[in-house]
Formats: structure tokens, sequence, C-alpha cells
């Protein structure tokens, strides 16, 4: 069985030779943000889950690779509640993946 060209390309494209490896590299401090009130907890951390992305998206240092909430290192989230409805701030370091080349 002969593989296409392309696919053989992309697959020596996505694994790395001996002298690259995938690093990570992080923000030196952690990125806070507060989410929307909610009925469910799990609204609430799902809103400033959200709010964090969009924080770290806008942000002048970071932008848009450093914007993955479960690539973050140190990720949690503290709620409060008022009466009924729930709120919930999302903590966490950015960080994104770079491919290295060893020297």
């Amino acid at each position: 069985m002969r593989l296409p060209a392309v696919f053989i390309i992309g697959l020596m494209l996505l694994v790395p030779g001996p002298s690259m490896a995938w690093g990570q590299e992080c923000h030196s401090k952690p990125v806070r943000a507060k989410g929307g009130y909610a009925l469910l907890e799990a609204t609430a951390k799902s809103r400033a889950r959200s709010a964090w992305i969009k924080k770290v998206r806008g942000g002048r240092r970071l932008g848009r690779d450093f914007a993955a909430w479960l690539r973050a290192r140190d990720a949690s989230y503290a709620c409060h509640r008022q009466k009924k409805r729930i709120a919930c701030v999302a903590s966490a370091t950015p960080c994104r993946v770079k491919l290295e080349t060893a020297k």
C-alpha cells in the first residue's frame, strides 16, 4: 500500500526530529478574571473561565497562543454565593506550547 506524498510530508512536519522538542513557556504571573452570576456553580465556573480566556487573548503581552485554559498552570476557581446566585473568579498562569530546537 502506497501512502500519498502529501500525507507523508504532513507526518514529517508533525513529528519533531531528534534535534527538536516540544516545550512550554508560561507567563510570570497568574491572570484572574471574574465571570458573571449564575444559578449553578458549573455555569458560574464556565463564565469565569470564558472571561479568563478573553482577558488573556486580548492582553498585549500574551495573546491567542496563551489563551488555552487546559494548558494553563495552577488553574483554580474561587466561588462565592450571593443569595441564590453564584459568581466565580478563575485564576491561572497562562502557558503556550512552543517547538524548541536543541543546541
